[in-house]
C-alpha cells in the first residue's frame, strides 16, 4: 500500500469543501427563495435585529451581519453570486457564494471550479472506524464540506484543471496532476483518462476491502498500472462511473425505475420507506424498482437512496426532481454492475 501514490501528492492543489456557518440562509433547493433573502439582507432599511430574529443569524468570528450587508449592499456585482453547489451526493443545490456571505468560502480552489469546464475528485482521510470507506466521489461544481459524513477527518477536493487570468485577460489552463506522477505511470493518457483511472481504483471492492484499515487513518494511496492495457481498462469503466455520477451517462435518460402513482408528489413526515423494491414517498406514491442493494448503496457515509429523500420531508418533488431520482437510483445499479467488472482487472 505505501509503494502507492498518494491522492495528496498526485494532486498539486486541494482543499476541504466550502463551510458557510449558516447554510440554512445561503443555500436553498429554490434559486429564487434565495435570492429574495439576499434582497432583504442588501436592504438596509431592514433593522439588523429584524433579520437576525426572522433568519437566525448570528455573528461568527469571521462574519458580522451589520458589517457583511452594508458591504453587500454596495456590490454592483452582487447578482453574479448564484451558483450550484454539490450540497451531498447526488445533491445539487443553490449557494449565494460571495465571500461576504460565507466563513470559508475555499477560494483558491473551488475559484477553478466556476472558471471554466471542470471536474473534481472528492476524498478524504481519518474515516470513522466503524464506517466502511465509500468516501470518494466526483464533482462538476463547488462542494460542501460535509459532502461526505464522517465523525473524523474532512472532505478534500481536488480539481483536474486550474485556471488562471493572464495581465491581457485572458485565461490559461493548466492540467492539476504533478509531472513525476504522470512520467511514474508510465503510459500516454490525457487527464481524463488518468482521472478515470484514479476513480475506477477507488472504487474497486477488492482495493477497499484489502486496504481498509489504511483507508480509516489515511489519505487514499493509488497503485501504478502493471501494463498499458490494464490502465486504459480501468480508465475506460473509471470514466463510466464519472459519466453515471455526474448524471450524465446516456443509459440515464432510460431509467427503468417508475414512479406510477399520481398523487401530491410530497415526502411526508415519517417517509421514505423500503418495502420489496419501492420506496414510498407517502402512503399512496412510491418508486418502483429500486434493488435492496442500490437501496442500501453508501457514498461517503450517506445512505444515498435515502438520505436524498429524507432532506426533501415536507417537500413537494418538481417533475424534475422526480427524473432526478429515477437516475440516481439508476445510476447506483449501474454503479454496483461497474464496480465488478473493475474488480476482474485489479484481480
Amino acid at each position: 500500500y505505501q509503494q502507492g501514490w498518494s491522492l495528496t501528492e498526485i494532486f498539486r492543489i486541494h482543499s476541504t469543501g466550502v463551510k458557510t456557518h449558516r447554510d440554512h440562509f445561503v443555500i436553498d433547493f429554490d434559486r429564487d427563495a434565495l435570492e429574495q433573502r439576499i434582497q432583504a439582507l442588501r436592504d438596509l432599511t431592514i433593522p439588523d435585529e429584524t433579520l437576525r430574529q426572522r433568519y437566525n443569524l448570528r455573528d461568527t468570528h469571521d462574519w458580522k451581519l451589520g458589517l457583511n450587508r452594508q458591504q453587500l449592499a454596495q456590490d454592483p456585482h452582487w447578482q453574479t453570486y448564484f451558483q450550484p453547489i454539490l450540497y451531498r451526493p447526488f445533491d445539487v443545490r443553490w449557494i449565494y457564494y460571495s465571500p461576504l456571505m460565507l466563513d470559508r468560502p475555499r477560494e483558491e480552489v473551488m475559484g477553478h471550479m466556476l472558471r471554466g469546464a471542470n471536474v473534481g475528485l472528492m476524498f478524504m482521510r481519518q474515516v470513522a472506524v466503524a464506517d466502511d470507506y465509500s468516501h470518494v466521489w466526483v464533482g462538476d461544481a463547488i462542494v460542501d464540506c460535509r459532502c461526505f459524513y464522517s465523525a473524523r477527518g474532512a472532505m478534500e477536493l481536488a480539481p483536474l484543471y486550474l485556471y488562471h487570468q493572464e495581465a491581457d485577460g485572458s485565461v490559461v489552463r493548466e492540467v492539476n496532476l504533478r509531472a513525476e506522477f504522470l512520467q511514474a505511470l508510465g503510459v500516454e493518457a490525457s487527464p481524463e483518462e488518468v482521472l478515470a483511472y484514479i476513480y475506477a481504483v477507488l472504487h474497486a471492492p477488492s482495493y477497499r476491502a484489502r486496504y481498509a484499515e489504511f483507508l480509516r487513518r489515511d489519505f487514499p494511496r493509488i497503485p501504478l498500472p502493471r501494463d498499458a492495457e490494464q490502465f486504459h481498462a480501468l480508465a475506460q469503466l473509471g470514466q463510466e462511473l464519472i459519466d453515471l455520477h455526474l448524471l450524465r451517462h446516456p443509459c440515464l435518460s432510460d431509467s427503468p425505475v417508475k414512479f406510477p402513482v399520481a398523487g401530491s408528489n410530497t415526502v411526508e413526515k415519517g417517509f421514505p420507506r423500503y418495502e420489496a423494491e419501492r420506496v414510498w414517498i407517502n402512503q399512496m406514491q412510491y418508486f418502483e424498482g429500486v434493488r435492496e442493494a442500490v437501496w442500501q448503496f453508501q457514498v461517503g457515509g450517506y445512505q444515498v437512496c435515502d438520505k436524498w429523500l429524507k432532506d426533501r420531508r415536507g417537500r413537494t418533488l418538481r417533475n424534475a426532481e422526480i427524473e432526478t431520482y429515477r437516475k440516481i437510483v439508476h445510476a447506483l445499479s449501474e454503479t454496483l454492475r461497474m464496480m465488478d467488472a473493475i474488480d476482474k482487472w485489479l484481480v
